[in-house]
């Protein structure tokens, strides 16, 4: 497979598998493989010492925390330690439940989870069959999207008419008809009402909530080390049977490949894209699967709360932008169903300031939300004299 060819796989890729506020990162420089039978190791239970290894190894690449397009597995930057650093540094907002909230939450609780013969906090079966058929509709969307970006790149008026009369209304209904079953038989109404509620009660009880995250993750108990001691924490992938079911395939021609390959972000164009006129594969398939990573000491929940800020002079964290940008926050304010948050960011040609004003509703979850930004600019010489400049942020 040449440059090219990579190329177009990778900007394949990321047609298919990205979605709003993710991004794919690659090992362009230091590419990654493993074997199915390495990779069988289960969840949690590889005791050899070769297996540990590739265990340990899985886990620190898959918790690295990427910058940008192009993945360096190499750096000590991981999950845990962010993770880490929020549960111990983070400022918290104030709040009180009221008995209804507890009662709501405890059901909320019962019905998402369950704890295992190590004590750990492990999804509930409800939840399991919720996320069955969530990755069924992902399938499917994926199977669309993979179809999709093919007819678009074709020049082939036959293979644009297959698409538009008969590939796309077939993958459009095979879409409809998995999120038809996500709603009917992977309870899915239940579990989003039960995970709003999480919400709500964790932006009412903040101290409660974080001292019961914080409880979860101990750096001292969660992080293990492998026979190289290096550092990991335990993360496997769901479902651990994946290598004996059947795996999705997608193919690119010559032409798509030709297409494919001026789409691609700048970074990967800077080490695929020169020197090749032309690729000479004329058809390379893939083979994919999507899977869940299992970290039974990560509660995904602590970051999508906004209850909590890190404090002054900390690093912000990324925002998920490609490349990753910081959002600063300067300060958060409010009283009952109307709040205020005002920061400053950078979308990499220079800061700018914004305000977001969020509406609640009767369960603490946002309803409505403005949000204003200025460019930074200094005031003109006729009004100086009464603006007080706001002081600049750390990055």
């Amino acid at each position: 497979m040449d440059a090219l060819a990579q190329l177009a796989l990778m900007t394949k890729a990321k047609l298919v598998f990205e979605s709003p506020g993710s991004f794919l990162s690659f090992p362009a420089l230091s590419p990654i493989s493993y074997s199915a039978d390495e990779l069988k190791f289960g969840a949690f239970t590889a005791v050899e010492a070769a297996e540990r290894l590739i265990f340990s190894e899985f886990s620190r690449f898959a918790n690295a925390l990427p910058s940008g397009t192009i993945f360096q597995p190499q750096g000590d930057s991981y999950l845990w330690d962010a993770y880490s650093q929020v549960l111990k540094s983070a400022r918290l907002a104030k709040g009180q439940t009221t008995p209804a909230q507890e009662a709501a939450y405890q059901q909320a609780v019962a019905l998402l989870t369950v704890t295992d013969a190590n004590g750990w906090q492990t999804d509930s079966p409800t939840l399991l069959t919720y996320k069955q058929y969530r990755d069924v509709w992902f399938g499917a969307v994926q199977d669309y999207k993979t179809q999709q970006s093919t007819a678009a790149t074709s020049s082939d008026a036959a293979a644009q008419t297959q698409w538009r009369e008969v590939d796309e209304p077939r993958l459009r209904a095979a879409v409809q008809h998995a999120e038809a079953d996500w709603a009917s038989k992977g309870n899915r109404a239940a579990v989003e009402q039960a995970q709003q509620v999480q919400q709500a009660y964790a932006a009412a009880s903040p101290e409660l909530t974080w001292k019961s995250w914080a409880s979860g993750f101990n750096p001292d108990l969660d992080l293990m080390t492998d026979p190289n001691q290096l550092a990991y924490a335990l993360t496997a992938f769901a479902p651990s049977d994946v290598f004996d079911q059947e795996w999705p395939t997608f193919t690119l021609t010559a032409p798509e490949i030709a297409v494919l390959a001026t789409m691609a972000p700048p970074e990967l164009l800077s080490i695929f894209g020169s020197g090749i006129a032309a690729s000479k594969v004329e058809s390379l398939s893939f083979e994919y699967r999507s899977v869940g990573l299992v970290r039974p000491w990560f509660r995904p929940a602590v970051f999508d709360a906004r209850f909590w800020q890190l404090p002054e002079g900390a690093i912000p964290l990324s925002d998920g932008m490609t490349p990753p940008q910081g959002v600063t926050i300067r300060r958060v304010f409010g009283a009952r169903h109307v709040w205020v948050l005002e920061g400053e960011l950078d979308y990499g040609q220079g800061p700018w300031r914004v305000c977001l004003v969020m509406e609640l509703d009767e369960q603490g979850l946002i309803a409505h939300e403005t949000r204003y930004y200025a460019e930074r600019s200094e005031a003109p010489a006729w009004r100086a004299a009464w603006v007080e400049p706001l002081p600049d942020l750390d990055p």
